[in-house]
């Protein structure tokens, strides 16, 4: 039931993000929201449901360790250069953050799921489809 709710949610959002910055909603100054980072919530919690319930790991924990890695010393230069430069715009860095952990997260569970076929059509449907648009502004 779970992996079935996730396919759908993940075609949800692999078709919700190549609109990118096109949908985006302002929250305050410099912070923006676009609409696949709702999605991509729901999503985090389903995976970190998945990971913790089931104790299924992917099958590269390595790159999960350097991630990991990755994100805490992130964490702690976002730290001490907020201490450091006061006027440092704290917020907006700590959400480039939390969505890069959201982001890998979700593309972290396929490698999980028993029909992995359908979500990597999913992530080449998505990736011909920024092309393809990218291609066309040009």
């Amino acid at each position: 039931m779970l992996d079935k709710l996730f396919i759908v949610l993940f075609a949800a959002f692999l078709m919700a993000f190549p609109t990118g910055e096109l949908l985006r909603i302002k929250l305050t100054d410099n912070v923006y929201v676009v609409p696949q980072d709702f999605i991509a919530v729901i999503l985090f919690f389903i995976s970190s449901y998945n990971f913790v319930q089931r104790k299924e790991k992917p099958r590269d924990h390595l790159f999960v360790l350097f991630f990991l890695f990755f994100i805490g010393f992130g964490t702690i230069s976002l730290v001490i250069n907020s201490i450091i430069n006061p006027a440092y715009n704290f917020i907006v860095s700590l959400l480039y953050g939390i969505r890069l952990t959201i982001y890998t997260a979700i593309f972290l569970y396929p490698l999980t799921l028993r029909n992995k076929i359908r979500a990597n059509s999913l992530m080449f449907l998505s990736g011909s489809t920024i092309v393809i648009i990218e291609s066309k502004r040009l």
